[in-house]
């Protein structure tokens, strides 16, 4: 994805008719600047003769908050990417992107002399170029998911919505649902049947008609990713057991992939359809019996009700319970190594016993940043045994030390 920049911005500007001065480009990127520092380096060159510009373009660092519109990270980056405000929905504006990375069609996108359009364009690839190639390939997707919610003007989905599992990983500003997938060449594209069952025909009662699903798949030279191909397919109530079957899951449906199309095709948003579609899952190899909601949350009468264990944990209260975890536990790994520093120390008579260490150490307030409940308070007798179980540890090595 490497781009000649000097000769992108170089071709903008029709030689014929404007010559690229100092005042032109001051006044053509102020817009820019605003968000930088205010300051140019101008310094003359050694020797004497002509003077040189450094000119700060500021880099974006995109993160996953760029893909929650009330996140301050997501409200600065909003004026970059309203270059793209008259681009229409996701795919017109991933094409405007990437008209952008030749200079002849960016010449047309931007004509003139705007050159302030092509630096924001260049904020935005090379933010692009961040997100996928700056995190480990773990957090990428996450990251890209941000960018990609930016781009299109709309919010990541992280949260329960009408009951399940949420299968898209964005909303555009458009109000399309769309499932991301950030792939390797070699890469199959996975996903929960059950999932997209419960999404299409269930979710919030009635169901959403369909889903979009983009694919980037990643071409890379050496550790950086140099390319990417992007291609988007949506699943639909229509066409939900053809894809199955062209795509080699039919297995997931078994002997029930005609009677699940015929009973769809006679779609409507009604309890008996739910109560008959959901004898038809319960014969449906692919289908959870244990996680799925025509099964877990269809009471008898078809009603669809909220249960504590269905499907559709809120993701965004996972997340911050294994971040507070991840917390936790290196709390917990510091204050044991403080542990053995005061045993050992009280094994060369340079501190106190672990009574007293213990009594004037340990608070509540420590124990619950190491995860430890605040109910069963500061003495409770497995705490204070974990804490002298790394004290006596502390002195045993002192001692085989002296």
């Amino acid at each position: 994805m490497s781009v000649d920049w000097d000769l992108l911005i170089e071709s903008h500007l029709d030689k014929g008719e404007k010559k690229m001065s100092l005042d032109l480009l001051m006044e053509s990127i102020g817009e820019v600047l605003a968000e930088a520092d205010d300051s140019f380096l101008i310094s003359e060159q050694q020797g004497g003769g002509r003077f040189s510009v450094n000119i700060p373009i500021p880099k974006l660092v995109p993160t996953e908050a760029w893909g929650n519109p009330e996140n301050m990270s997501r409200q600065e980056i909003n004026k970059i990417f309203n270059v793209f405000r008259r681009a229409g929905g996701l795919r017109e504006r991933i094409e405007q992107v990437n008209s952008f990375l030749d200079p002849a069609a960016a010449k047309r996108k931007a004509p003139g002399g705007k050159v302030n359009t092509l630096l924001r364009m260049i904020q935005v690839i090379e933010a692009l170029q961040a997100a996928i190639n700056d995190y480990s390939e773990s957090s990428a997707g996450f990251v890209f998911e941000g960018f990609m919610a930016a781009l299109t003007g709309g919010k990541q989905e992280a949260g329960r919505v009408g009951g399940t599992l949420p299968i898209e990983d964005f909303i555009t500003g458009k109000g399309e649902n769309v499932s991301l997938r950030l792939l390797s060449p070699g890469t199959g594209i996975h996903g929960s049947f059950t999932n997209l069952v419960d999404y299409l025909f269930i979710r919030g009662d009635a169901g959403v008609p369909d889903i979009k699903y983009l694919v980037a798949y990643k071409d890379s030279e050496g550790d950086d990713v140099s390319k990417l191909a992007i291609y988007d397919f949506t699943i639909s109530r229509d066409n939900f057991i053809d894809v199955m079957i062209e795509t080699k899951n039919g297995k997931k449906l078994g002997k029930m992939a005609q009677p699940l199309k015929t009973h769809i095709a006679n779609w409507q948003d009604t309890p008996e359809w739910r109560l008959q579609m959901a004898e038809l899952l319960k014969q449906t190899p692919g289908y959870d019996q244990k996680r799925g909601m025509f099964v877990t949350s269809l009471s008898d009468t078809g009603e669809r009700f909220e249960t504590e264990d269905e499907p559709g944990t809120d993701l965004a209260t996972k997340k911050r319970k294994q971040f507070g975890q991840r917390i936790a536990g290196g709390e917990k790994i510091n204050i044991n190594q403080e542990t053995r520093k005061a045993g050992a120390a009280f094994a060369k008579g340079e501190g106190p016993d672990f009574d007293t260490w213990y009594k004037e150490n340990i608070t509540d307030e420590l124990l619950k940043k190491i995860g430890y409940t605040a109910s069963a308070g500061t003495r409770h007798k497995k705490y204070i045994d974990d804490f002298k179980t790394q004290f006596e540890r502390g002195v045993e090595q002192a001692s085989r030390i002296a």
